[in-house]
Formats: C-alpha cells, sequence, structure tokens
C-alpha cells in the first residue's frame, strides 16, 4: 500500500525484462473494478510487439463512461517470487501517477487476473497475496462485516457491495483503485440522504470533460450480511458528490434472468476499505472483516491510582469494600480513550488477585468506564502470591511475559493494543505500544493522547 497524493490506494511490484535482457522493477496498481489488466504502451513497446494477435482488441468503458479500444500484449513478469505470463491491454494514456519513490507505476492488474489466481487484497494486514482461507473457514458468525461479491462479478464485472438509505438499497462499487469515495448527486437528492457540503471542490472527468464537483459528508448504511439474514451498519463519510450514475442503467444491461439491472451509484474507495479493513478475497468471491478487537491493558496503581490523589484523600473521599475511590482525573482519562477507541480492557494489576469477576464487579459498582474482558495469567505460581504481602506482590509479576502469554492464548482476533503501567518489566517487542505513567500523576491527557493514536493507527 502506499500514499498518492495523501490518499491510500494498493500498488504491488514487479519484475521484468525488456528486448534486451536487462532487468526492470515496477509498480502495478491493484484495480478491482477493471475486467482487464493493462500495461503501460511505454512498456509494452519496450519488451514485445504491441498485439499478440493481430487484430485483437477489447472494448473499455472509462470512468467518464465513454469507450475506448485497446490492442493486446502478452507480458511476463515476476511477483512475490512467483513468475507469470498473461495477456494485458495495451493503454492509451498515462496512467494517473507516473512514478512514486524511485519506482515508475507501469499498468494495473484487474479483477480477472485476480479471480483466475485465487488473490486476495487485505487492507487489515496492508498486503496481496492467495487466498489462505478454505471456504469453511469463514463463517459470517465471525465476521463484522460480510458480503458476497459473486452477483456484482457477474452481472457487472466488478465488486458490488450495498449502501442503503430508509431501507432503499443503493449499488456502490468496492473500487480498490479509487482514492476517494464518490456518490452520484441524483441519488442525494431522490432518496433525501442527510449530508453537509464542505467549502473545498474537486474535478472528475466527465462526459463533457473535466466536472467541478462538490465534497460533501454523507451519512448511509451499510449492508452487511448475518446468520439472521441481514444488517444495516451506520457510516457517515466523505464523497464526491457526482453529477452521473457511475453505471448508468442501460436497456440491453441484464441479469441472467432478464431483468434490467439498476444503476451504480456510488465508489467505495480504498481509504474507507483500509479504515474498516476489509478483506477483498476474489478466489472465494467474498468481501468480509473479521471480528477483531482493540485491547488496552491496564494497570491500577500509579496509574488510576496516583500518589497526588492519595494526598487530597480525606475523610469525605468515596470508600468502598475495595478501598478508596481512583483518582477522577485519571478515570476521566481512562475513559475518554475507550470512547474514542472501543477498547476493552485486560487487567495487568497486581488487583487481578481478586479474581475476574470481582474485578467486573468492582468496575461495575464503581461506574468505571471501559469493559473488563480479562486479566493476564500469573507468572509466579499460587503459593508464592499467596504467601506474598500484597505491598510487595508486583516484583513477583514480570507484566511484559504475561501480556505475552495472554495474547498468545486470546490475541487471534486483537487488532491493535496499548499497555498503560507506571512499571517498565515488560518486553522489547511490546516498546511500541507501552506507555509509562509518571506515578504521582496516573493517566494523564497526554498518555491518552498517546495511547488513542496507538489504538486507532491505521498502519
Amino acid at each position: 500500500m502506499f500514499r498518492v497524493d495523501g490518499d491510500l490506494a494498493p500498488f504491488v511490484q514487479v519484475g521484468y525484462l525488456d528486448k534486451n535482457a536487462q532487468k526492470h522493477t515496477g509498480l502495478m496498481i491493484l484495480d478491482s473494478c477493471s475486467n482487464k489488466s493493462i500495461l503501460s504502451r511505454e512498456i509494452a513497446e519496450s519488451i514485445t510487439p504491441v498485439c499478440k494477435e493481430e487484430n485483437k482488441t477489447t472494448d473499455i468503458i472509462t470512468s467518464a463512461n465513454t469507450v475506448i479500444t485497446l490492442s493486446h500484449t502478452e507480458f511476463c513478469f515476476v511477483m512475490g517470487g512467483k513468475q507469470f505470463r498473461e495477456e494485458f491491454c495495451v493503454s492509451n494514456g498515462e496512467f494517473p501517477c507516473e512514478k512514486i519513490g524511485d519506482l515508475s507505476i507501469i499498468g494495473l492488474l484487474g479483477n480477472e487476473f485476480m479471480q483466475r489466481h485465487g488473490l486476495t487484497i487485505d487492507y487489515r494486514e496492508y498486503s496481496f497475496h492467495t487466498s489462505i482461507i478454505e471456504q469453511d473457514e469463514v463463517n459470517i458468525s465471525d465476521c463484522d462485516y460480510f458480503f458476497p461479491m459473486e452477483k456484482g462479478l457477474k452481472d457487472f464485472g466488478i465488486p458490488i457491495v450495498l449502501l442503503s438509505h430508509k431501507q432503499e438499497a443503493i449499488l456502490a462499487m468496492a473500487d480498490t483503485g479509487a482514492t476517494h469515495n464518490m456518490i452520484a448527486s441524483h441519488t442525494i437528492n431522490d432518496r433525501g440522504m442527510e449530508y453537509r457540503l464542505l467549502e473545498e471542490k474537486d474535478f472528475i472527468m466527465g462526459i463533457d470533460g473535466k466536472v467541478e464537483v462538490d465534497e460533501a459528508i454523507v451519512k448511509f448504511n451499510l449492508a452487511s450480511l448475518t446468520e439472521d439474514g441481514g444488517v444495516e451498519i451506520p457510516r457517515q463519510e466523505q464523497f464526491k458528490v457526482s453529477p452521473y450514475y457511475l453505471i448508468a442503467p442501460k436497456e440491453d444491461r441484464c441479469d441472467e434472468n432478464g431483468n434490467q439491472l439498476p444503476p451504480v451509484e456510488a465508489i467505495i474507495g480504498s481509504p474507507f476499505m483500509a479504515k474498516e479493513g476489509w478483506v477483498l478475497d476474489f478466489g472465494k468471491q467474498i468481501i468480509y472483516k473479521r471480528k477483531s478487537s482493540k485491547i488496552l491493558f491496564l494497570d491500577i496503581d500509579g496509574v488510576l491510582n496516583s500518589k497526588w490523589w492519595y494526598t487530597q484523600m480525606d475523610r469525605n473521599t468515596p470508600k468502598d469494600k475495595y478501598g478508596f475511590a481512583f483518582d477522577p482525573r485519571a478515570v476521566a482519562n481512562l475513559k475518554r480513550i475507550v470512547e474514542e477507541t472501543g477498547a476493552d480492557i485486560v487487567l495487568s494489576s497486581s488487583w487481578k488477585c481478586m479474581g475476574l469477576s470481582q474485578v467486573q464487579e468492582m468496575w461495575s459498582k464503581r461506574n468505571l468506564p471501559g469493559k473488563i474482558i480479562g486479566i493476564t495469567p500469573s507468572s509466579g505460581n499460587d503459593e508464592t502470591l499467596l504467601d506474598a504481602d500484597i505491598d510487595s506482590i508486583d516484583r513477583f509479576h514480570i507484566r511484559g511475559e504475561e501480556i505475552k502469554k495472554w495474547l498468545k492464548q486470546h490475541g487471534k482476533h486483537v487488532s491493535h493494543y496499548v499497555i498503560i503501567d507506571d512499571m517498565d518489566n515488560m518486553l522489547s517487542e511490546h516498546q511500541s505500544h507501552f506507555i509509562q505513567t509518571n506515578p504521582e500523576e496516573g493517566i494523564t491527557e497526554n498518555d491518552a493522547e498517546k495511547a488513542i493514536t496507538i489504538l486507532n493507527k491505521l498502519f
């Protein structure tokens, strides 16, 4: 994945030989909404005669809804340690970006290539690979999002997902080659969708040439299949507002039963799919996002209990069977972290010796923010811990080892984690996830900012 002019787009690096057997390296755009793979004319002319078969051509519908005719060539290349010999259409023009760093963009790989070789664009892992799942390994119940590609590929030749507004379906193409979302102005106005225009404007290529378009924040629902049928997931995203349908309805464009196909009214681009963590598996022809979680490994003393707070306590300080209430400033900062990230809490503190159910009970009775879903295993044995003085018990725990054990046992679907502790006995692999608090202050606003950045990080 690369950022082009600030926007996210997927590319893959390939190697090839020219006519003189000189080695070259270039980039291919991964374009789910192009059926065909397309090669730069400059590259095609540097490797072989442009046409593999003298009169073989392909008609391509452009983003401006016009038709261009492209010739064919055969292209041999290496990708991911594997050799490919594929037929490509030859571009009549330039690609959107000539170079990224020192590498030139030499073409694009379309969805027919990805289907044929069972390839997957994985926005959660930021990778491009062969399908690594068996059909029965992705169950709808294991997914936060699930949608089949088969019908969209069959009817339109591209992956289609469903948006909705007031239970009316809106067809949208899942376009990995798009660095933005787009929606037809007819759709917003005719459906009465809620939106907010932004000050900035942009340009797109239309049937009348370059057209200025609005930018807007649009509210919509994202339709996903579930075991019980379907669910609508509310979303609010920035779109370019186009005066055109993305694929206009035509009388001769019908499904296998002869029914006229509806228009495609929107584009969902790479930045949205990356934020959602989608996996587009062209081998299995499904788009999905496995259930995942963000985890906050939380200490208490020196984190929610601060030394400053101890100096402020008096007989009016709230107290229950668990002791004095935690520092309200630290609790407020914890609340901000869980509200802005959706993270669940795993207690790594020596307070875990109370047992999970008692910790959860304390959390509930004190109305503390977040949900405690677990405690880390103890690195000391039970007999040693029972004999230890509660004030010195921390020395029997190697927090990093305990967190590593918890992640090994439960971390299959953990996408992000952060550790907040005033002690520094973490492993080297945890350092980029670790925030060490000052025990005098507990969790500060600055600590909360760092935690939110780690838990919401795209890469």
